[in-house]
């Protein structure tokens, strides 16, 4: 069976990405299969530049490869890719699975899963993929991606770890007073909420100080509607809004309905918000557990497409 390489960014609990990355290395070799994760590197499209270029690349790599940390979760069940990069060139003992921000192929993988956490382009403006790729978008809020000779799956790799041993109950205020915000993707949205008491969370706060926040406030105001801190703020008891994007619907949003459970999408939704809040936490719950259920299809299918 072909051993999994993702090429991923170094842990981060902020980092969505980071997360479920780790998340999916975790899960592939809980199944018995054997992946690794590969400290991404940006690169230039790898159809414009030479051989030696590209090798000189990756030599570059492969040593800050050998002679650095890479910060993991202990929890998780995950390894780094220690060993030169030059050797996954053509290697049809591997699959490469690169997010969607990556363009071409820059370790010259000859079976490549691409996964889409956000639409191609959305963060570089640009998108640069290769025939023969094997498409898996992270959920229904991604669009289909079509590319001649590389295949769309239909099934979601969707991946999810919602720490609720952090983001829960356990000491929650009886009276709640003040808001919080956070903008994160939506950093040039205009502010429309009070700023009198309330606390800005864009400051480098631990998960563990976000849920102490969280814990205490009445409301919590979200600028970017993608990220996972709109569903952590209703485990903790917080009313959770977030301000709608011009031109996208509630539906268009969160297509599933039992995913916008005590999340506000817009403050006139909050009444809406208030009677499903206690629906959230087992929604995640099986939503986490279903992700075992999305990688054996991603194996069932890669095992497939490059036999």
């Amino acid at each position: 069976m072909k051993k999994f390489i993702i090429f991923a960014a170094a842990y981060n609990e902020k980092s969505g990405g980071a997360i479920v990355s780790h998340r999916l290395c975790h899960l592939l070799n809980e199944a018995g299969r054997d992946a690794y994760l590969l400290p991404l590197f940006y690169s230039h499209e790898a159809t414009i530049l030479n051989i030696g270029e590209v090798a000189a690349r990756i030599q570059m790599e492969t040593h800050n490869l050998l002679h650095s940390t890479f910060p993991l979760n202990p929890h998780f069940n995950t390894k780094v890719y220690r060993d030169n990069l030059q050797a996954l060139a053509g290697n049809d003992d591997y699959i490469v699975i690169y997010p969607e921000i990556i363009s071409g192929n820059p370790l010259r993988a000859k079976n490549v899963v691409r996964w889409f956490l956000h639409n191609p382009g959305y963060h570089t403006g640009h998108v640069a993929y290769s025939p023969g790729e094997l498409y898996f978008r992270h959920s229904l809020i991604s669009k289909e991606f079509h590319m001649t000779g590389s295949r769309m799956s239909e099934h979601m790799l969707e991946v999810l770890y919602c720490p609720t041993e952090i983001y829960n109950l356990d000491n929650a205020a009886t009276e709640r007073s003040g808001t919080a915000y956070l903008f994160r993707e939506g950093r040039n949205r205009p502010i429309v909420h009070d700023l009198e008491n309330s606390i800005c969370l864009n400051r480098d706060y631990s998960h563990a100080q976000i849920a102490e926040i969280f814990k205490r406030v009445k409301t919590f105001i979200c600028y970017d509607p993608r990220t996972m801190f709109s569903d952590l703020a209703v485990l903790c008891g917080c009313e959770s809004v977030v301000v709608p994007e011009e031109g996208v619907s509630e539906d268009q949003w969160r297509p599933e309905p039992e995913s916008r459970s005590g999340i506000a999408y817009g403050f006139d939704k909050l009444p809406q918000a208030r009677a499903t809040a206690h629906l959230l936490r087992d929604f995640l719950i099986a939503k986490q557990d279903k992700s075992k259920v999305a990688v054996q299809h991603m194996l069932e299918e890669t095992d497939a497409f490059f036999p």
